[in-house]
């Protein structure tokens, strides 16, 4: 009989179907696992490290640049080596990819769409530890050289509010990463949380928010806490999430169109002033963006200006903060109709089939990462979201024992 508290033992049916199989059950060899691991560590270290922290002149170069595309290119090109059958869906996005390279000039699309690619047959949980263990190394690193002297404390005075940086580039920067890193504790503990977790893990979050004065990943990260808690201890929860969770399917389309309409259309609105104050001014930011730039098929070259490169930075003659912080919107500015379709979708595959496999959990965190990129650009950067990396199973070649799973709706009298 099945230990109540169990959790290892649960059926799929129970937690959801998270590709948590063995490498030769995938057709991948356990030697591109190790590969796998060795680079993305790398290059999510190096990465935080290098866009987040004020180590940033050291690492924003082009070698350092040319040096993390080139192994993710080469973990990309095992991966082709070691599965038989390549995803054509998956290759064409990476073909999209590049031309959109060409059209910005930026590498962060074609590397984050690489790695998905070759994430494609990877244990989940394994991409959630890694990222864990990469940012917790950062955090540590970063707070530690800030408390020795070594990365300044930037503080910013906003609207009554003192806000502090501690060694990161912009006060925002440790209270968004630390929303990832709370969703990603609480999908890998899941069942085997315990109340003092939950407690400790509401601290902390608490504690950076009293430093920082960053609303919205306090906000979506304490809801993260309180509906884990809630599917942790809770059957009546549980059952009313399941019958409620198809809703939340297309909710990275409706983020989108609602992000876009409002934008151009929220100053015919009535107390337009208000409705941009309540976004702390993103609506008119957003606006003009849209205004200035216009409409691409493959993206556009643009340099956002943002609070801290506005205050501390070396900004261009007769150019101030422009910084438009929509996931959607900024997707849709720097990469196109084709990169943001190319987004959207691999999001909203991924609800579906997280729907179909009742992985109750996932479904939740990318509903409340859809919110959260309705405000804040982390929406398709890996060094911020390990659940990024996840898109990679709609590009998975599953064997013909698995095959069905992409198609049938477990029997609803299955208990969760």
């Amino acid at each position: 009989m099945k230990r109540k508290n169990d959790w290892a033992s649960s059926t799929a049916s129970e937690v959801g179907y998270d590709r948590n199989q063995t490498d030769a059950k995938n057709g991948m060899a356990p030697i591109y696992t190790r590969l796998y691991s060795f680079v993305l560590i790398i290059w999510l270290t190096v990465n935080m490290f290098r866009f987040l922290t004020l180590l940033n002149p050291y690492l924003e170069n082009s070698a350092v640049s040319r040096f993390l595309f080139f192994i993710v290119f080469i973990l990309f090109g095992f991966s082709l080596f070691f599965d038989q059958y390549p995803n054509i869906v998956g290759l064409i996005s990476v073909v999209f990819s590049l031309v959109i390279f060409y059209r910005n000039h930026s590498l962060v699309f074609l590397e984050t769409m690489l790695l998905i690619y070759a994430s494609r047959n990877q244990n989940t949980n394994n991409i959630l530890r890694i990222f864990l263990f990469a940012s917790l190394f950062v955090i540590s690193v970063t707070l530690a050289l800030n408390r020795i002297g070594l990365l300044t404390n930037r503080i910013f005075f906003q609207d009554g509010r003192v806000r502090n940086s501690y060694g990161f580039l912009y006060t925002t920067l440790l209270p968004q990463l630390s929303f990832f890193l709370v969703l990603s504790y609480l999908y890998l503990r899941r069942k085997k949380m315990i109340l003092l977790e939950f407690f400790i893990l509401l601290s902390v979050v608490v504690l950076i928010y009293m430093r920082t004065s960053t609303r919205d990943p306090f906000i979506l990260s304490v809801l993260a806490i309180f509906l884990a808690f809630a599917m942790r201890s809770s059957r009546v929860f549980v059952r009313i999430f399941t019958k409620c969770s198809i809703t939340l399917i297309p909710i990275f389309l409706l983020a989108l169109i609602t992000s876009f309409v409002l934008a151009q259309n929220y100053q015919n609105l009535q107390n337009a002033n208000q409705l941009n104050d309540l976004f702390s001014g993103r609506l008119g930011l957003a606006h003009n963006a849209l205004m200035t730039y216009g409409n691409t098929f493959f993206g556009q070259q643009i340099e956002f200006i943002g609070s801290a490169q506005a205050t501390f930075g070396v900004v261009p003659f007769g150019e101030s903060y422009n910084y438009v912080d929509s996931s959607y919107l900024q997707n849709y500015l720097l990469n196109g109709i084709a990169g943001i379709s190319i987004i959207v979708l691999l999001y909203t595959w991924k609800m579906l089939n997280l729907f179909r496999n009742r992985n109750l959990y996932l479904l939740l965190f990318y509903a409340l990462i859809a919110v959260h990129s309705f405000s804040d650009p982390q929406l398709f950067l890996p060094w911020y979201s390990p659940f990024v990396l996840l898109l990679g199973e709609a590009f998975e070649t599953p064997d013909n024992s698995n095959r069905m799973k992409y198609f049938v709706i477990n029997a609803p009298n299955q208990k969760y």
